[in-house]
């Protein structure tokens, strides 16, 4: 009996223990939150799929501590992922909602952090560079106080330097880099440091010093073991090397970046270096093997879905299958672009459309919520009782003026329609040079109009129309083209071909208006089209119809002359 009570005593004693040791003290909400997007961040490189669970998870503990500071790291690191998936305008959605509740928090280092990531997308990604100079700039008045993330927002803002021309500024901002990393002993941000010096050299067409300086980021590259690097140096050096015709190096660089891309799976750079490759087979005169690089690129960019290369892809194969002298794929690729710039530019206007009604809403794109299917079919019956009634009073309204003007004898078609302006695909133009000279081209307008305002980076810069050698539509975008580069206009393709001087431009098609001074020649290709060659040193291209043609030669009264 004493045995037995002893027994249950120990049993009872240790049950008592056990439950002690196992009793642990659980994190706060918020603690978790913090924790859980400490592990996302370590693994978004390396397993980005656990790193979005781990980032739904820590968005849960954030709603239900109430902690806002922890919905905005969720936010930023959600960016980052569908940035690295190469959802762009959605990555750009989600950086700006993260930083306008930093801004709301009053934490400027982190928002200044979103507001880069936003502006790197535009740059490097779009290549809408009035965009990424609005938001690096934004991002370096928040960073002021830190000087780390400050670097790289400075980094951008180099990039962009570079990329619009200012190549002196670009210059300067890369070697403050260098020195800093320098002084941080920080031997990978030197590599990095001393490849954008090259790059900015190469741009200003320094190639000794830009060799010096991409040889110098080689060295640290291979001595730190750093292949990505490494395969991103002898990209720059490749196009230096067939620059200075030295075809051999160039080739060797560029065999050697794609055998350390395909090693290391690094898609993006393998599709650079076959483009590098084909451009480098183009200009041998090799234009079968520059084809069988750039479809292989081509095949890449379509199975990763790197968006932000393919327009680059069917732009060469355009180029090359036109030198190889096969027009109808030539024609087919050209299409293919215009029809990829059209989509780029759709996807950007419905984004930035969606994002001014939903400012607000600061739930990732990830996140599911239980309630947001109620919500979202309450807000859609509520818009549809206010919009129904409110469509039946325009139309009424509308329909009472057109007859107003009937009944005071004019017709409503006179005026304008603001839908004209953003229309996707514009008629060909028929023209009436009477017509045209007694209405829309006033006799003023041939000798008052010099200069055109145009965009560029910076802001407005006014161009004169004599430095223009063509004006085409790119997507949604209009630009005009010259010596120094292209620069986006306001007006459509009609209001140009209405504005401009009819001595010196006329509309070749529904897309492009040329200079007619700055023509070449032109020559027949087929089923009644004719290829229009221009002086730029490109000598590009473009495709008139017969008809056009003959009315481009009544315009600026051609004496034709009889083969013999």
């Amino acid at each position: 009996m004493v045995k037995l009570k002893l027994l249950l005593l120990l049993t009872y004693f240790g049950v008592i223990s056990l439950a002690s040791a196992q009793e642990i003290t659980p994190l706060s909400q918020k603690d978790s939150a913090d924790y859980l997007v400490t592990l996302a961040t370590e693994k978004i490189n390396g397993d980005p799929q656990l790193a979005t669970a781990l980032l739904r998870r820590a968005y849960v503990h954030s709603v239900k501590a109430r902690y806002r500071a922890g919905e905005g790291k969720v936010l930023f690191l959600e960016a980052r992922l569908l940035g690295g998936d190469n959802k762009n305008q959605e990555a750009i959605d989600t950086f700006l909602k993260a930083a306008r509740l930093f801004e709301t928090l009053k934490d400027s280092t982190r928002a200044g952090r979103a507001y880069t990531g936003v502006a790197g997308i535009y740059n490097f990604k779009f290549l809408n560079y009035t965009k990424a100079y609005q938001y690096c700039n934004k991002a370096i008045e928040l960073l002021q106080n830190d000087s780390v993330y400050l670097a790289n927002a400075l980094g951008t803002l180099a990039s962009l330097h570079l990329r619009t021309g200012k190549f002196d500024d670009a210059l300067e901002l890369y070697k403050k880099d260098l020195d800093g990393q320098r002084k941080r002993n920080n031997l990978k941000g030197m590599c990095i440091s001393l490849n954008n010096i090259a790059t900015a050299y190469d741009h200003k067409k320094d190639y000794k010093t830009s060799i010096a300086y991409y040889e110098k980021a080689m060295e640290i590259s291979r001595a730190i073991g750093d292949d990505g690097n490494t395969a991103h140096i002898l990209l720059g050096l490749g196009p230096i090397f067939c620059e200075l015709k030295d075809h051999q190096k160039a080739k060797q660089a560029l065999d050697e970046s794609l055998a350390l891309s395909e090693k290391h799976s690094l898609f993006d750079k393998q599709v650079y270096a076959l483009q590098g490759l084909g451009m480098e087979s183009e200009h041998l005169g090799k234009m079968d093997q520059a084809v069988t690089y750039s479809l292989r690129a081509k095949k890449i960019v379509e199975q990763k879905h790197l968006h932000f290369i393919k327009g680059s892809i069917y732009k060469q194969l355009s180029c090359i299958y036109k030198k190889a002298n096969k027009p109808v794929l030539a024609l087919e690729y050209e299409q293919k672009y215009s029809q990829f710039q059209d989509s780029l530019a759709h996807q950007e206007k419905l984004a930035l459309a969606n994002l001014k009604i939903d400012e607000k809403n600061t739930t990732p794109p990830a996140q599911n919520n239980d309630t947001s299917d109620f919500r979202g079919g309450w807000m859609i019956a509520l818009s549809m009782i206010i919009l129904v009634p409110g469509m039946f009073f325009i139309f009424y309204k509308k329909r009472k003026e057109k007859e107003s003007w009937s009944d005071a004898g004019v017709s409503a078609d006179v005026f304008p329609q603001p839908e004209q302006r953003s229309t996707d695909e514009e008629p060909e133009a028929t023209h009436n040079n009477e017509a045209d000279q007694k209405e829309g081209h006033p006799e003023t307008s041939e000798t008052t109009l010099q200069h055109l305002e145009v965009i560029n980076g910076e802001g407005i810069k006014l161009l004169a129309l004599n430095n223009i050698w063509w004006f085409q539509k790119e997507g949604k975008n209009y630009h005009a083209f010259t010596e120094t580069g292209n620069y986006r206009v306001r007006q459509n393709i009609t209001e140009l071909e209405q504005a401009l001087p009819r001595s010196r431009f006329f509309r070749i098609n529904r897309a492009v208006i040329i200079n007619t001074e700055q023509m070449s020649n032109y020559s027949f290709w087929e089923n009644h089209k004719y290829i229009i060659r221009m002086k730029d040193t490109k000598k590009s291209e473009f495709v008139i119809s017969r008809n056009r043609l003959r009315e481009m030669k009544e315009t600026f009264q051609v004496i034709e002359g009889t083969e013999k």
